[in-house]
């Protein structure tokens, strides 16, 4: 009989998820602050960073799943209501380069590649 198991590292005890997460957010806060100023608006790097990071956690704490909507509601904070669907997917694909996330961070599962 075939055993099967599943390794969880939640801490980063395993593998430096920290190092990714920030790398993350970087990326993340960078084509964020591209996209507006590319359309004329006015972007701190550093205040999209914090927006990003700050989304986030509070998706983690009330274990809101889906980044997609993440995104939107760092736009929505900025004044910004219209983004496209492809940009908003770019930047979870962004975040979802790192190690730790395994399902599909749209809210549905997937097989790890």
């Amino acid at each position: 009989m075939k055993k099967l198991g599943i390794i969880f590292d939640f801490d980063g005890t395993l593998t430096d998820s920290f190092t990714q997460r920030v790398q993350s957010h970087r990326k993340v806060a960078r084509l964020i602050t591209e996209f507006l100023k590319e359309r004329g608006i006015k972007a701190s790097y550093n205040d999209i960073l914090e927006k990003v990071i700050k989304t986030e956690e509070d998706g983690e704490k009330t274990l809101q799943r889906n980044r997609d909507d993440w995104w939107k509601k760092v736009f929505e904070s900025l004044g910004v209501t219209k983004v496209p669907e492809e940009f908003i997917s770019k930047l979870t694909d962004v975040l979802g380069d790192t190690p730790r996330h395994i399902h599909n961070l749209r809210g549905r599962t997937r097989t790890p590649e």
